[in-house]
Protein backbone atom coordinates (compact mmCIF):
# COMPACT_ATOMS: atom_id res chain seq x y z
CA UNK A 1 0.00 0.00 0.00
CA UNK A 2 1.21 3.43 -1.21
CA UNK A 3 2.41 5.78 1.91
CA UNK A 4 -0.09 8.88 0.78
CA UNK A 5 -2.99 6.13 1.43
CA UNK A 6 -1.26 5.40 4.71
CA UNK A 7 -1.34 9.15 5.56
CA UNK A 8 -4.45 10.23 4.47
CA UNK A 9 -6.09 7.47 6.44
CA UNK A 10 -4.79 8.46 9.60
CA UNK A 11 -5.52 11.67 8.81
CA UNK A 12 -9.39 10.91 8.59
CA UNK A 13 -9.37 11.68 4.80
CA UNK A 14 -10.96 9.73 2.24
CA UNK A 15 -8.54 7.05 0.46
CA UNK A 16 -7.64 4.21 -2.06
CA UNK A 17 -5.84 1.06 -0.63
CA UNK A 18 -4.19 -1.63 -3.09
CA UNK A 19 -3.61 -4.69 -0.93
CA UNK A 20 -0.91 -7.18 -2.41
CA UNK A 21 -1.45 -10.44 -2.21
CA UNK A 22 -0.37 -11.44 2.03
CA UNK A 23 -0.60 -8.20 2.78
CA UNK A 24 -2.60 -6.84 6.00
CA UNK A 25 -3.70 -3.80 7.11
CA UNK A 26 -4.58 -2.50 10.32
CA UNK A 27 -7.28 0.27 9.96
CA UNK A 28 -7.15 3.24 12.04
CA UNK A 29 -9.64 3.56 14.51
CA UNK A 30 -11.84 5.87 13.16
CA UNK A 31 -15.67 5.86 12.21
CA UNK A 32 -15.98 5.36 8.42
CA UNK A 33 -16.90 3.07 5.75
CA UNK A 34 -14.93 0.18 3.74
CA UNK A 35 -16.04 -0.21 0.06
CA UNK A 36 -14.82 -3.39 -1.56
CA UNK A 37 -13.54 -2.14 -5.40
CA UNK A 38 -11.68 -5.17 -6.59
CA UNK A 39 -11.16 -8.50 -5.91
CA UNK A 40 -12.15 -10.13 -2.26
CA UNK A 41 -11.41 -8.82 0.99
CA UNK A 42 -11.45 -10.36 4.20
CA UNK A 43 -12.16 -8.33 7.20
CA UNK A 44 -11.60 -8.98 10.84
CA UNK A 45 -12.89 -6.82 13.93
CA UNK A 46 -11.60 -7.75 17.53
CA UNK A 47 -14.34 -8.95 19.82
CA UNK A 48 -16.70 -9.94 16.67
CA UNK A 49 -17.39 -13.38 16.66
CA UNK A 50 -17.45 -13.84 12.82
CA UNK A 51 -14.94 -12.46 10.66
CA UNK A 52 -16.44 -10.54 7.71
CA UNK A 53 -16.06 -11.67 3.37
CA UNK A 54 -16.63 -8.03 1.18
CA UNK A 55 -16.69 -8.81 -2.47
CA UNK A 56 -16.09 -6.17 -4.88
CA UNK A 57 -19.23 -3.61 -4.26
CA UNK A 58 -19.62 -4.36 -0.86
CA UNK A 59 -19.33 -2.22 1.63
CA UNK A 60 -18.48 -2.60 5.90
CA UNK A 61 -19.22 0.27 8.29
CA UNK A 62 -16.65 0.98 11.10
CA UNK A 63 -17.58 2.71 14.83
CA UNK A 64 -14.86 5.06 15.86
CA UNK A 65 -12.65 2.68 18.23
CA UNK A 66 -12.87 -0.57 16.16
CA UNK A 67 -10.10 -2.19 15.84
CA UNK A 68 -10.36 -3.88 11.97
CA UNK A 69 -7.32 -5.84 10.09
CA UNK A 70 -7.78 -6.25 6.47
CA UNK A 71 -6.34 -8.15 3.96
CA UNK A 72 -6.60 -10.15 0.79
CA UNK A 73 -8.99 -13.60 1.24
CA UNK A 74 -7.39 -15.73 -1.54
CA UNK A 75 -3.62 -16.91 -1.71
CA UNK A 76 -2.00 -14.93 -4.62
CA UNK A 77 -4.86 -12.11 -4.94
CA UNK A 78 -4.26 -8.25 -4.56
CA UNK A 79 -7.36 -6.26 -3.78
CA UNK A 80 -8.34 -2.45 -3.73
CA UNK A 81 -10.48 -0.50 -0.99
CA UNK A 82 -11.71 2.73 -0.85
CA UNK A 83 -12.30 4.17 2.90
CA UNK A 84 -14.61 7.50 3.52
CA UNK A 85 -14.54 8.36 6.67
CA UNK A 86 -18.00 9.63 8.49
CA UNK A 87 -18.35 12.60 9.61
CA UNK A 88 -19.79 13.64 12.91
CA UNK A 89 -19.50 10.35 14.58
Amino acid sequence: MNTQAQRNLAAGRPAQLRLLPGEAFRVPRRPGELLALEGRVWLTRHGDTQDHLLEAGQSFRLAGGDDVVVEPWAHGEAATLAWQPLPGQ
